[in-house]
């Protein structure tokens, strides 16, 4: 059901259900005794996949049914309330639909609470999950402009930023983990002819960059790593599945403005001395523009051949070659946003010839590398397109 729920298959206008059985059974089982022995995580689950199927009239009713669970000075409460909210109230809906049903009888009501907590409370990461799930179902819905210093500076503050050196950390902590949904958020925001977002994205990027120098690591470092992965990993998403209106649209020009500010701070992070996704974030990026993304990383090789004080990054380096070498073999000096990630050989469907590929492979790297062009190139014709993939 999640499966064919989460892919659209299956959808309100197919079927609907009912809101109130699985609201008792999730109450009963998170809330009280739970006298039938299930587990939280698997109602909760069940939840997801199905709440997209609830009729219109439900956000209503599940609205008037949680209300009374609001008070913004008990966390309990306000805890109870928004998990409620965020697992039961349907946000796939068209724009007319959120007017009528969706978010117009609680966007208002939930940004005053997300406005209203001034420290990293330990509900803020739903209510930013909430807003960039509706980001992304519905772009452009909820003009976020004249909110951007709030939103900025909230996700500012959950990347646990030290003040002084080991000293003082911005927020108190209890936020940790929301720079996921708040890097999910950012990215939704991006795009369309409002490039206000840009610059508030620009200014975020340059604050933390020198926080992510090997000279300056710390406890935010796993933190900023997993903001950047969080970052790269939902644009390459969103560029791969983009259905939003053409105003809303990611351009060529903005995609590569978006790597190349990420990108300085992406090649710091890679010599980190902890354990880093740095190349992960590096692959991701390559994969977008590859044509900022490569040199820099050839770059990288060359200088670390040199070191003789910091051996481990040639090893790190030789990481990012690894996680680039598809967008590194597929340079041809033309690229096409839509299509570089599209394997144009059929023979990559066939397992046998894939079997056969790599067991020629690993019996030519141990022969002599004289004989090897020759060989390589005689065998390749025989598999059409097979020459292209090895070269």
């Amino acid at each position: 059901m999640n499966q064919l729920s989460h892919d659209e298959i299956i959808k309100r206008n197919d079927v609907t259900l009912p809101w109130r059985p699985i609201y008792d059974l999730y109450i009963e089982v998170a809330y009280k005794r739970n006298s039938k022995n299930l587990e939280k995580s698997n109602i909760h689950s069940a939840v997801l996949a199905v709440k997209e199927l609830f009729p219109l009239s439900a956000t209503k009713e599940i609205l008037d049914e949680i209300r009374p669970f609001i008070d913004v000075w008990n966390d309990y409460a306000m805890i109870k309330f928004v998990n409620l909210f965020s697992a039961f109230v349907p946000l796939k809906m068209s724009n007319d639909e959120h007017d009528l049903y969706g978010a117009g009888l609680w966007y208002d009501e939930i940004w005053y609470f997300y406005n209203f907590v001034e420290m990293n409370s330990s509900w803020e990461s739903r209510i930013q999950h909430i807003f960039s799930a509706i980001s992304e179902y519905c772009p452009g819905y909820i003009d976020w402009s004249s909110k951007y210093t709030i939103i900025f500076s909230k996700l500012l503050r959950t990347l646990n930023l030290s003040v002084r050196y080991n000293k003082v950390a911005v927020g108190d902590g209890t936020g940790m983990g929301s720079e996921s949904s708040g890097a999910e958020w950012i990215i939704w925001m991006l795009g369309g002819m409002n490039e206000s977002a840009h610059r508030c994205f620009e200014r975020l990027i340059k604050c933390v960059e020198s926080f992510l120098h090997p000279l300056h690591e710390g406890g935010h470092t796993p933190t900023l790593q997993s903001f950047l992965d969080a970052l790269v990993s939902e644009m390459v998403r969103r560029v791969r599945i983009e259905r939003v209106p053409s105003k809303m649209r990611f351009t060529d020009e903005q995609i590569e403005w978006f790597v190349s500010t990420l990108l300085p701070s992406v090649l710091y992070s890679v010599f980190s001395t902890t354990e880093t996704s740095a190349s992960s974030v590096m692959r991701n990026l390559a994969f977008l523009a590859p044509q900022l993304v490569l040199p820099k990383c050839l770059d990288l090789i060359y200088t670390s051949l040199l070191t003789i004080t910091e051996p481990h990054r040639l090893k790190q380096s030789l990481e990012c070659i690894v996680e680039i070498c598809v967008p590194l073999v597929r340079d041809n000096g033309t690229y096409s946003y839509r299509t570089y990630n599209v394997c144009k050989q059929n023979w990559i469907d066939d397992i046998n010839k894939i079997t056969e590929v790599i067991g020629f492979l690993s019996f030519m790297l141990r022969m002599a590398c004289d004989l090897v062009s020759a060989i390589l190139l005689t065998y390749c014709n025989s598999f059409t397109g097979t020459a292209i993939f090895l070269l």
